[in-house]
């Protein structure tokens, strides 16, 4: 992924935490970008708030973690 290769590229090392999201996929591959960059749906929103919580906490320990 070039997103993921610019940042190696950047910091000059692989040393970092990173955390992904899936999203899935859509149907058809030519719909690729459209879905990527789509909106979430009013379904989806409580899923990505559900996640975005469960980060944090993931997140909270990595800091406490690291100051340890």
């Amino acid at each position: 992924h070039n997103g993921v290769k610019s940042i190696f590229e950047s910091l000059q090392t692989s040393n970092f935490y990173m955390m992904r999201i899936g999203i899935g996929r859509p149907e058809q591959k030519e719909q690729v970008a459209n879905y990527v960059l789509s909106k979430f749906s009013l379904n989806e929103l409580p899923v990505i708030e559900d996640v975005l919580n469960k980060i944090a906490i993931d997140l909270e320990k990595i800091i406490i973690s690291s100051v340890v």
